[in-house]
């Protein structure tokens, strides 16, 4: 009965161990926004102007970064 615990722990252990590595690994090789502003405040503009500001968005992870939906706050 003993050994069966002790076997049974083991396997547990290293099962543990080899996830907490695969984990490490999947965050290294993940990609990571970094905005360098996160808000922008307008001054105020005449009611029916045009005003644009580009938020610039860098990809500072190591794999590409895929954008597929955004939405203004």
């Amino acid at each position: 009965m003993k050994q069966k615990m002790m076997t049974v722990l083991l396997c547990f252990l290293f099962l543990f161990t080899i996830n907490s590595v695969a984990a490490e690994n999947i965050a290294k090789t993940a990609p990571k926004a970094v905005l360098t502003e996160q808000v922008f405040t307008f001054k105020p503009v005449v009611e029916g102007t045009t005003v644009t500001h580009d938020f610039i968005l860098q990809n500072k992870g190591t794999t590409p970064l895929v954008i597929e939906k955004i939405r203004t706050g």
